[in-house]
């Protein structure tokens, strides 16, 4: 029993090392994320006293393995969206993830643009994953046809001018090496020090998400 307590110690200290540092950033209304963080402190270091307080009898030890699992849990919950508020923007995300046939591009993007002005108190961490995955979404759409890659490029070109940030900025690099623009993208990559992608750039002329698209404007 002891290895286990020991395995959970660990889940425990880094989840919980990694939730209490962004809680705070990952929701609008975190009360209730941070009730569930608190209870799992308080479960922790309960199993943390039975440890050093008593024998490590047969029934401690399950006790002890009982309240780090519940610690465990309990800091999985804090990390859920509770507030209705909070709920519904996850939700859309996932809406904003989903891939189907019949959803185009135009949609996609208006989608994004509809949550984004629907919510003007989002928090710094709420925000970046809101762009990355409209940034993922398009991206993945923009392949299917030369029509849906231009509406991405100039998607892409738009956020950027408007938010000249690193998740834009790869976007748009892998946009315009697909609009057969390679020295911007190596350009772009390289400014934002984006070593990696500059060297696949300059390499394969194209990013990782577009390896196997078939009508590439890079492409020989």
């Amino acid at each position: 029993m002891r290895w286990i307590a020991s395995v959970l110690t660990l889940v425990f200290c880094i989840s919980f090392y990694k939730n209490a540092t962004m809680v705070a950033d990952l929701f609008i209304y975190p009360r209730w994320n941070q009730y569930f963080l608190g209870m799992s402190l308080i479960l922790f270091i309960a199993g943390v006293i039975l440890q050093f307080l008593t024998k490590h009898k047969w029934s401690n030890s399950k006790l002890l393995s009982s309240l780090l699992v519940s610690a465990v849990i309990l800091n999985f919950f804090s990390m859920r969206p509770h507030h209705e508020v909070d709920q519904l923007f996850y939700e859309q995300l996932q809406a904003i993830k989903f891939q189907g046939a019949q959803i185009s591009l135009a949609d996609k993007i208006q989608l994004c643009e509809h949550v984004k002005d629907n919510y003007t108190n989002l928090k710094s961490q709420m925000v970046l994953r809101l762009e990355k995955t409209c940034a993922d979404s398009i991206l993945k759409l923009s392949k299917r046809s030369s029509q849906e890659l231009n509406q991405a490029f100039n998607w892409a070109y738009s956020e950027y001018a408007k938010k000249p940030r690193d998740v834009q900025a790869e976007t748009l690099a892998c946009l315009y090496a697909e609009t057969d623009q390679k020295e911007f993208a190596v350009e772009l990559s390289e400014k934002h020090q984006f070593q990696e992608l500059a060297g696949r750039l300059k390499e394969k002329g194209r990013c990782r998400e577009f390896g196997n698209r078939q009508i590439a404007s890079t492409q020989k």
